[in-house]
Protein backbone atom coordinates (compact mmCIF):
# COMPACT_ATOMS: atom_id res chain seq x y z
CA UNK A 1 0.00 0.00 0.00
CA UNK A 2 0.96 3.60 -1.01
CA UNK A 3 0.86 6.25 1.47
CA UNK A 4 0.77 9.69 -0.58
CA UNK A 5 0.35 13.41 0.76
CA UNK A 6 -1.24 15.86 -1.45
CA UNK A 7 -1.50 19.36 -0.54
CA UNK A 8 -4.66 21.33 -1.30
CA UNK A 9 -3.28 24.19 0.94
CA UNK A 10 -2.59 27.97 -0.77
CA UNK A 11 1.05 27.65 0.44
CA UNK A 12 3.87 24.84 0.45
CA UNK A 13 3.41 22.35 3.28
CA UNK A 14 6.03 20.86 4.98
CA UNK A 15 5.39 17.20 5.95
CA UNK A 16 7.13 14.23 8.12
CA UNK A 17 5.86 10.76 9.35
CA UNK A 18 5.33 8.32 11.92
CA UNK A 19 5.11 4.45 10.12
CA UNK A 20 5.39 1.19 11.51
CA UNK A 21 8.64 -0.23 11.14
CA UNK A 22 9.18 -3.10 13.49
CA UNK A 23 12.66 -4.27 11.55
CA UNK A 24 14.23 -1.39 11.74
CA UNK A 25 13.53 0.55 15.19
CA UNK A 26 12.49 -2.69 16.66
CA UNK A 27 14.47 -1.17 20.09
CA UNK A 28 13.42 2.23 19.43
CA UNK A 29 9.47 1.85 19.92
CA UNK A 30 9.01 -0.56 16.56
CA UNK A 31 7.78 2.85 14.55
CA UNK A 32 9.97 4.81 12.08
CA UNK A 33 10.07 8.90 11.50
CA UNK A 34 11.08 10.53 8.31
CA UNK A 35 11.22 13.86 6.63
CA UNK A 36 10.79 16.74 5.05
CA UNK A 37 8.57 16.33 2.18
CA UNK A 38 8.12 20.07 0.91
CA UNK A 39 4.76 20.02 -0.95
CA UNK A 40 3.82 23.07 -3.64
CA UNK A 41 0.26 23.83 -3.60
CA UNK A 42 -1.47 21.43 -5.56
CA UNK A 43 1.27 18.73 -5.48
CA UNK A 44 1.68 15.46 -4.19
CA UNK A 45 4.42 13.71 -2.67
CA UNK A 46 4.96 9.86 -2.47
CA UNK A 47 6.22 8.94 1.17
CA UNK A 48 6.37 5.35 1.30
CA UNK A 49 4.79 1.82 0.86
CA UNK A 50 3.64 -0.10 3.66
CA UNK A 51 1.96 -2.97 4.92
CA UNK A 52 0.29 -0.95 8.06
CA UNK A 53 -3.44 0.41 7.57
CA UNK A 54 -2.43 3.93 9.15
CA UNK A 55 0.40 6.04 9.70
CA UNK A 56 0.69 9.41 11.31
CA UNK A 57 1.65 12.65 9.94
CA UNK A 58 2.60 16.01 10.83
CA UNK A 59 1.99 19.20 8.26
CA UNK A 60 3.17 22.58 8.53
CA UNK A 61 2.64 25.81 6.73
CA UNK A 62 4.47 29.00 6.27
CA UNK A 63 1.55 31.11 7.85
CA UNK A 64 1.48 29.14 10.91
CA UNK A 65 -1.07 26.67 9.42
CA UNK A 66 -0.87 23.00 11.26
CA UNK A 67 -2.16 19.75 10.28
CA UNK A 68 -1.90 18.08 13.67
CA UNK A 69 -3.74 16.62 16.86
CA UNK A 70 -2.59 17.49 20.82
CA UNK A 71 -3.56 13.87 21.26
CA UNK A 72 -1.29 12.09 18.58
CA UNK A 73 1.77 10.39 18.91
CA UNK A 74 4.91 13.29 19.55
CA UNK A 75 7.73 13.17 17.30
CA UNK A 76 11.30 14.63 17.25
CA UNK A 77 12.08 16.58 14.21
CA UNK A 78 15.20 18.55 12.70
CA UNK A 79 15.26 21.33 10.55
CA UNK A 80 17.17 19.30 8.69
CA UNK A 81 15.92 16.09 6.39
CA UNK A 82 15.67 13.27 8.78
CA UNK A 83 14.87 9.18 8.46
CA UNK A 84 15.27 7.96 12.11
CA UNK A 85 12.71 6.08 14.78
CA UNK A 86 10.33 7.08 17.13
CA UNK A 87 12.18 7.34 20.46
CA UNK A 88 15.75 9.03 18.82
CA UNK A 89 15.82 12.73 19.64
CA UNK A 90 19.27 15.22 20.01
CA UNK A 91 19.75 18.47 21.04
CA UNK A 92 18.51 20.18 17.94
CA UNK A 93 15.32 18.52 18.11
CA UNK A 94 12.09 20.04 18.39
CA UNK A 95 8.70 17.70 19.23
CA UNK A 96 5.60 17.73 17.35
CA UNK A 97 2.55 15.54 17.43
CA UNK A 98 1.39 14.11 14.85
CA UNK A 99 -2.11 12.78 12.94
CA UNK A 100 -3.16 9.19 12.71
CA UNK A 101 -4.49 9.15 8.71
CA UNK A 102 -4.73 5.35 6.36
CA UNK A 103 -2.23 4.62 3.75
CA UNK A 104 -3.67 5.66 0.68
CA UNK A 105 -3.60 9.06 -0.15
CA UNK A 106 -4.32 12.06 2.31
CA UNK A 107 -5.07 15.46 1.73
CA UNK A 108 -3.92 18.29 3.30
CA UNK A 109 -7.16 20.82 2.67
CA UNK A 110 -7.15 24.02 4.15
CA UNK A 111 -8.94 25.16 7.34
CA UNK A 112 -12.33 25.54 7.60
CA UNK A 113 -12.43 27.68 10.71
CA UNK A 114 -9.85 30.33 11.88
CA UNK A 115 -7.61 28.86 14.09
CA UNK A 116 -4.62 30.20 16.20
CA UNK A 117 -1.41 28.12 15.18
CA UNK A 118 -0.56 26.87 18.68
CA UNK A 119 1.82 23.93 18.50
CA UNK A 120 -0.85 21.52 19.84
CA UNK A 121 -3.81 23.02 18.01
CA UNK A 122 -5.48 21.33 14.75
CA UNK A 123 -5.52 24.02 12.49
CA UNK A 124 -5.86 22.53 9.45
CA UNK A 125 -8.02 19.50 7.63
CA UNK A 126 -7.15 16.45 6.77
CA UNK A 127 -9.34 14.38 3.70
CA UNK A 128 -8.51 10.65 2.88
CA UNK A 129 -9.23 9.21 -0.09
CA UNK A 130 -8.54 5.81 -2.44
CA UNK A 131 -5.65 4.96 -2.65
CA UNK A 132 8.59 24.48 3.17
CA UNK A 133 8.52 27.08 5.59
CA UNK A 134 11.76 28.68 5.23
CA UNK A 135 14.58 26.83 7.23
CA UNK A 136 12.79 23.21 6.44
CA UNK A 137 15.37 21.53 3.96
CA UNK A 138 14.52 17.67 2.62
CA UNK A 139 12.42 16.24 -0.15
CA UNK A 140 10.02 18.10 -2.06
Amino acid sequence: MELRIRNRYHLTVSTCILFYSPDTCAEYGSWGTRGWWNIPPGGEAYVLDTNNTWSYIYGEAADGTLWTDENGPRIYVTAEAFDSCLLIGNTESRVVSTVKVRSGTVNLNPPTRAVTALPAAVAGQLELSGAGPAGLTGRS
